[in-house]
């Protein structure tokens, strides 16, 4: 962002983990700040910036209103808000053992501290006081098993399955090979939905 628009970019994270490697992938850019930082409790006065974006935050964030109205506050009147977030109950994976896959994307989406944060987008933003709120879903197509696992993890999940008693060992194993037959087979194929939205801060 700073490249692109020659502006002051400042970056939070909870975690101080997170901010030390997005620092240390920023050397040498002044303009460009990490914090440690509560997104519902942003360490800025009100209208500090002219613009604010947030990409995959709220599906961690269980009362994500409060992160909402801290991006409204610190933007100036007028200025732009942008969130993406996808929903973790709109993974369409395509599987023989259908009542196994419910089970372990069900489980996958339970994980999260806010699976509906995408769907959520528009109420959030007009519930902080946004204006101009416009909302576009995007699918996502992952047509290998390889791909789908890196961003799913979707056999260590079906591990953890077990472990839980979510699915009998024998259930796990025979959704694995369904998976694995199909991808050699190049019919693997997983469906997400991201969600992107944009508002302005009220004037």
């Amino acid at each position: 962002m700073a490249e692109t628009y020659g502006a002051r970019v400042v970056g939070v994270d909870l975690r101080r983990a997170m901010v030390n490697e997005a620092r240390s992938r920023s050397p040498g850019h002044e303009d460009v700040e990490f914090l440690v930082a509560d997104a519902g409790r942003l360490p800025f006065v009100d209208a500090a910036f002219d613009a604010a974006f947030m990409k995959r935050t709220l599906m961690h964030i269980a009362g994500p209103e409060g992160a909402m109205h801290e991006m409204a506050r610190v933007v100036g009147p007028g200025g732009r808000i942008v969130a993406v977030e996808p929903d973790l109950e709109a993974v369409l994976l395509d599987s023989g053992l259908a009542d196994v896959t419910r089970r372990l994307l069900a489980l996958h989406a339970a994980g999260y501290a806010n699976p509906w944060a995408g769907r959520q987008l528009r109420r959030l933003m007009l519930a902080a006081g946004l204006t101009d709120v416009h909302v576009a879903a995007q699918a996502l197509e992952i047509a290998d098993l390889a791909s789908a696992d890196a961003a799913l993890r979707l056999l260590a999940l079906a591990r953890s399955a077990v472990d839980r008693g979510v699915l009998t060992a024998a259930e796990a194993a025979g959704w694995e090979e369904d998976l694995r037959t199909r991808d050699g087979r190049g019919l693997f194929a997983c469906h997400a939905v991201l969600f992107t939205a944009s508002g302005r801060a009220p004037s």
